[in-house]
């Protein structure tokens, strides 16, 4: 089922399967800024309780393993949802039976949807049901088309950051993090894209100090804005040559390379205490 927000700017449409935002639309123009194609067949999955893949694809807690898909399994649920205003849309999943066969937390976890202008503000709120201290991850994965049309080229797109950045990047080793990170930006505000930039997978970046990140055009002004704030980690991706690209902020990364699958050391995660709720915010902003 998808549920619609719209205003007199712009339209977003929101799939009810992982709560998972399908389409962002500029109504004058009918430009869509959210990828919509087959090569990667997501648009924009919310990441929750694990971000990217596990080794052996569990997890051990209390010294018990848990199995779980790559970047959790909040994108395969069906959320329910609760319309708040004309404008504002909350979407929500409980733990339940199956869910703690598979992470053992009894949590609500919400994503709110919030129109305001050409800005649709996303929060992303997980409350602790139990008394004891839970552990998760939590993060974003919009894909944005890039080039918007077939008359340009990705070389014509930039990330351009709120401020200037010197920081090295984690290299990924197939499923996981390497822990040899490399240089990548060197007091710089720029980040140039091209058909192979992401041959080796993603770019990641941790403690960056921008509160947000602008993807850009030499070919006109239209640009789209994430916020970023307060996560920790911050990736770029696409599959080479698919035109799309994808910003993503995490409170949580994959595993890195020879973990020992113990969810209490897992680097990234929150510590949550029972019957507390966090809350964060990734702001996208069209033009």
């Amino acid at each position: 089922m998808e549920i619609i927000l719209k205003n007199s700017e712009v339209v977003a449409t929101i799939n009810t399967l992982g709560a998972e935002l399908v389409s962002f639309k500029d109504i004058k123009t009918e430009k869509e800024f959210m990828w919509q194609g087959e090569v990667w067949k997501k648009t924009s999955p919310v990441l929750f309780p694990v971000i990217g893949g596990l080794v052996d694809g569990e997890f051990i807690y209390e010294g018990k393993s848990y199995a779980m898909p790559k970047h959790g399994f909040a994108q395969l649920k069906e959320f329910s949802f609760i319309s708040e205003s004309e404008n504002c849309v909350r979407f929500f999943l409980r733990s339940s039976q199956d869910t703690l066969k598979i992470y053992p937390f009894e949590f609500e976890f919400s994503i709110v949807y919030t129109l305001e202008a050409k800005k649709l503000n996303i929060e992303y709120r997980v409350e602790n049901l139990s008394d004891k201290e839970m552990i998760f991850s939590v993060g974003g994965h919009p894909g944005f088309a890039c080039p918007l049309d077939e008359k340009r080229k990705i070389d014509g797109y930039y990330i351009e950051f709120e401020v200037a950045e010197s920081a090295e990047r984690f290299p990924v080793e197939g499923m996981f993090i390497s822990k040899k990170s490399v240089p990548a930006l060197k007091n710089s505000q720029k980040l140039f894209l091209s058909e192979t930039i992401f041959n080796q997978d993603a770019w990641i970046f941790q403690n960056l100090k921008s509160e947000h990140v602008t993807l850009k055009n030499i070919y006109d002004a239209s640009e789209v804005k994430v916020g970023v704030k307060g996560f920790e980690y911050l990736a770029f991706w696409a599959k080479p040559g698919a035109a799309y690209v994808c910003v993503e902020p995490w409170c949580g990364i994959a595993d890195f390379v020879g973990h020992d699958k113990c969810f209490t050391n897992k680097q990234g995660n929150l510590f949550l205490e029972g019957g507390k709720t966090f809350s964060i915010h990734m702001p996208i902003e069209v033009k």
